[in-house]
C-alpha cells in the first residue's frame, strides 16, 4: 500500500512534468541546492526524502537530504540553510501531528525565509493543512514535485501577459 501511496503518478490523466532550466528559475531557487529534504520521524521517512530528492533533481531542482536527526530541538541550530528556499518534511506515519506542528514551528524559526511542505504520504491534506500548519501539504511524489517545481518558477513578466493600451477585451 504504501509503494501506491507514495508513488502514485496518476500518469494517464497527467501530464508529464517539466524539467526546468536554471533560467526558468526564480533567483533565490538558483542555489547550488534550494531544496532541503528532512526526515520527519525516522529511516522510512529518510528513505521517501531521498525518493523526492531524487525526483526533484531529474525535473531540475538540485535537493539535498538531512536526516530526522538534523532537525531535532538540540541539533536543528547547526543545520545548514544557506541557500534554502524550501523545506519539505517527509512523514510515511500521519499519527502524529503535533509532533509536525513543533518540526514545522522548528524549522519556520531556523529559516523563516523559506516555504515549508509537509510531505505526508498517508494521509488527508486538508486536515494536515489545519493541525500542522505548513505552507504546502503533499500526498504522493508526484503532487511534492509539482508544488516544488511550481515554487521554483521564475514569475512571469506582466508585461507579457497585459492587455495592450487601446484594444478592446471581450467582456463577454
Amino acid at each position: 500500500m504504501f509503494a501506491t501511496a507514495a508513488t502514485e503518478t496518476g500518469h494517464c490523466l497527467s501530464p508529464p512534468l517539466p524539467i526546468l532550466e536554471k533560467d526558468e528559475l526564480a533567483p533565490e531557487w538558483q542555489t547550488e541546492t534550494p531544496v532541503l529534504c528532512v526526515a520527519g520521524r525516522g529511516p522510512l521517512d529518510e528513505a521517501v526524502a531521498i525518493m523526492l530528492a531524487q525526483l526533484l533533481d531529474k525535473h531540475g531542482l538540485r535537493a539535498r537530504v538531512e536526516g530526522v536527526g538534523a532537525i531535532a530541538s538540540t541539533t536543528i541550530f547547526h543545520l545548514e540553510t544557506k541557500g534554502v528556499a524550501m523545506v519539505c518534511v517527509s512523514y510515511l506515519d500521519a499519527s502524529s501531528a503535533v509532533h509536525m506542528r513543533y518540526t514545522i514551528r522548528r524549522l519556520r524559526r531556523r529559516l523563516p525565509q523559506a516555504r515549508i511542505m509537509l510531505g505526508c504520504w498517508m494521509a488527508d491534506a486538508d486536515a494536515l493543512r489545519y493541525t500542522a500548519k505548513p505552507d504546502d501539504v503533499a500526498v504522493t511524489l508526484r503532487d511534492a514535485v509539482r508544488r516544488c517545481l511550481e515554487a521554483a518558477r521564475k514569475p512571469v513578466s506582466p508585461a507579457l501577459t497585459a492587455t495592450p493600451v487601446g484594444v478592446a477585451v471581450d467582456a463577454a
